[in-house]
């Protein structure tokens, strides 16, 4: 058996040893609640010790790539990579990777990551890293060929879409046959203006939707328990991440798209084609935003072809798969998912990026809390 496998099992031998001592000696184990045992279907593909991944895409033929945002000072090496066995390779070369240089040719911060249905690999570019100044040209979305590395598309994101304060975080982008294909963009903001943004891609025409709506914002009497510490939304000293908008994903026949703010529990989602007919920020837009109920602390959620949509739980420390008729399951739990972030699906796994987002300093008083390694992980659907 495998190290990991060994130590994925561990929680689960501990309680069952445990159990067994007790029946030795006549007694009766506690009561637990089961939901604390790991639940032991969590491979580890990678660990990484000096870099922080957020989004991740597999191609049909294998290729894993990821994003390590550069917002925090100490993140070196490669935004954007494509791992080979255990070495992050710069993706599409070292050039596109570099920290300094005209920031429309070269990422600053890759932070979101997606695959459309032309197979094409699409790059969300922040903008800014761990210096906090959004830098000119820098936010952008940036499509390559995943076999040739070749540049596709780029698109910079420019105002009014895009705000002084925006943190441009997660994307999907809808290429069906027979319409002009589209990017969704969740803007979480570093203040208080959160958005979702749209980029018709073939025009690069830009516009900013459900500006300040209750469904995109962070909620205000949100509490949340990390590592055994409460945490509550505070206007002046957040413990915690507390973003509005964050992980989106389209509906596999492209009909709707569905979203949640981080700090929140509450899953939304509207018509694409009620967004791709909208001015900008408008109300009647927001009218036609349906909840769709609660679910965790979500930060990355994507849908499968069958219409089941998998979700990140940081709460939980789990991976949650909801069916097509709004009925939740967890398909996997374990202490090591910190902060699972990014997530993919293919035909046969659920692979998530698992980092420690909210033990970063800004939430503990100036002291950086995180524990290497962070990992790459995939669970059997």
């Amino acid at each position: 058996m495998h190290n990991c496998s060994r130590f994925l099992l561990g929680g689960a031998t501990f309680f069952l040893a445990f159990s067994a001592a007790y029946a030795q000696k006549g007694m009766v184990a506690d009561p637990i609640d089961t939901g604390a045992i790991p639940s032991g279907n969590l491979e580890v593909l990678a660990r990484f010790r000096n870099a922080e991944p957020s989004g991740v895409v597999v191609t049909p033929d294998g290729k894993i790539f990821l994003t390590f945002p550069r917002i925090t000072a100490e993140q070196k090496g490669p935004t954007l990579a494509r791992l080979e066995g255990n070495r992050l390779v710069p993706f599409p070369d070292a050039a596109w990777n570099q920290e300094h240089g005209e920031a429309s040719s070269r990422f600053v911060s890759a932070l979101g990551l997606t695959l459309d249905a032309q197979g094409r690999l699409w790059v969300l570019d922040e903008g800014r890293a761990a210096k906090g100044v959004t830098e000119h040209d820098g936010p952008k979305l940036v499509a390559f060929d995943p076999s040739s590395g070749k540049l596709l598309q780029r698109v910079v994101l420019r105002a009014p879409a895009l705000m002084p304060d925006s943190h441009v975080n997660d994307l999907r982008v809808d290429a069906r046959a027979g319409h002009s294909a589209v990017a969704y963009i969740s803007d979480s903001s570093y203040a208080e203006h959160p958005a979702m943004m749209m980029v018709d891609l073939a025009t690069g025409q830009q516009k900013r939707l459900l500006c300040g709506s209750p469904s995109v914002s962070a909620d205000k009497g949100f509490t949340v328990m990390l590592d055994g510490r409460v945490s509550r939304y505070s206007s002046t000293n957040p413990t915690a991440p507390q973003a509005g908008i964050d992980g989106i994903a389209v509906t596999p026949d492209g009909s709707r798209i569905y979203y949640q703010p981080l700090f929140s529990r509450h899953l939304f989602s509207v018509s694409t084609e009620a967004l791709r007919a909208a001015a900008g920020c408008n109300t009647s837009l927001a009218s036609q935003v349906r909840e769709e109920g609660e679910t965790g602390m979500v930060d990355g959620m994507t849908f499968a072809a069958d219409g089941t949509l998998y979700l990140t739980d940081i709460e939980r420390h789990a991976i949650l798969q909801r069916s097509r008729i709004g009925g939740i399951q967890v398909l996997a739990h374990d202490p090591r998912l910190l902060s699972p972030d990014g997530i993919f699906v293919d035909e046969h796994y659920v692979y998530v990026s698992v980092g420690q987002w909210y033990r970063l300093a800004a939430f503990h008083g100036g002291v950086d809390q995180r524990k290497p390694p962070y990992l790459l992980v995939r669970i059997k659907r």
